[in-house]
C-alpha cells in the first residue's frame, strides 16, 4: 500500500524524493528472498501506471523491459532461495527432450514462470473428475483468517483444499477452493461475483479516486495472480 501509494504520489507531482522511496521499499523483498512479495509490489506499480497513462508504442515497450527485467529477477531469486525443493528445479527434471536445448538458452524465470502458470491448472485437472463439494466455507473464507487461527483449525494435511501433483508447487488456481466446497457451478458463481467486484473498484479508480486506485492496485494484483492461489 505504501509502495502504490508514493508512485500515485510521483505520478502525480513528479517529485522525484516519491520514486526514490519507492525504490528504497523494493530493496525489501529483494533482502528477504520474497518473490511473492516482490511480485505484489511491482504488480501494484504497474497497475497505477496504467491508471495514471495512456498506452501508446512507447510505454508497450517500456513495459515489456519491465516484464522482461521482472522475469530474470524471478529467475535469480528463484535459484538463490537456498531451499531443498528448490535443487531439482532445473530443465532436466521439468523440460522434455526435444525442448531441452531451447530451455537451456533462456534465462530461468521463463521456466520458473511457465512452472507455476501450468502446474495449478495441472492440479485443477488432477481433481476435477472427483469433486466431492461438501457446501460450507472451510476454503473459500480461509485467506481471511489471521494466520494464528488458521494454524489451528487447519493441519498440514488438509492444508490445500485440493491434492497437489507435485509438493514442491504448492500453488494451485484460486477456482481450487471454490471447487472443493462448492463444485463447478458454485465455483463460477463466486469468482463471477469477484470479478464483478474488481471492475466496480476499477470503473472507480479510473475516475479519478485516489483511495480506489490504492485499493485496485491490490485488487490487480489479485486477479493477476489467481492462477497462483486465492489472492
Amino acid at each position: 500500500t505504501i509502495i502504490a501509494g508514493y508512485f500515485i504520489h510521483y505520478r502525480l507531482t513528479k517529485e522525484k524524493a516519491s520514486m526514490w522511496k519507492v525504490v528504497i521499499l523494493l530493496f525489501w523483498p529483494i533482502l528477504v528472498m520474497s518473490r511473492a512479495v516482490l511480485l505484489w509490489a511491482l504488480m501494484e506499480i504497474l497497475c497505477v501506471y496504467f491508471l495514471f497513462n495512456r498506452v501508446n508504442f512507447k510505454r508497450v515497450i517500456f513495459i515489456t523491459v519491465f516484464l522482461i527485467g521482472f522475469i530474470i529477477l524471478f529467475g535469480v531469486l528463484g535459484d538463490n532461495r537456498g531451499n531443498q525443493d528448490t535443487n531439482r528445479f532445473s530443465t532436466d527434471n521439468f523440460i522434455s527432450d526435444q525442448y531441452r536445448e531451447t530451455g537451456e538458452k533462456l534465462p530461468s524465470g521463463f521456466v520458473w514462470i511457465y512452472l507455476y502458470m501450468t502446474t495449478p491448472i495441472n492440479n485443477i485437472v488432477l481433481n476435477i473428475d472427483n469433486l466431492d463439494p461438501k457446501f460450507n466455507f472451510k476454503y473459500s473464507l480461509v485467506g481471511l483468517i489471521p494466520s494464528f487461527i488458521r494454524d489451528r483449525i487447519f493441519t498440514e494435511n488438509d492444508k490445500y483444499a485440493l491434492a497437489l501433483d507435485d509438493n514442491a508447487f504448492n500453488v494451485s488456481s484460486f477456482f481450487a477452493n471454490y471447487l472443493y466446497d462448492f463444485g463447478i457451478v458454485g465455483a463460477v458463481i463466486f469468482v463471477s461475483v469477484l470479478q464483478i467486484i474488481a471492475s466496480i473498484l476499477f470503473f472507480s479508480a479510473k475516475s479519478g479516486k485516489i483511495g480506489s486506485a490504492i485499493g485496485y492496485s491490490a485488487m490487480f494484483y489479485a486477479v493477476g495472480t489467481s492462477v497462483f492461489s486465492d489472492n
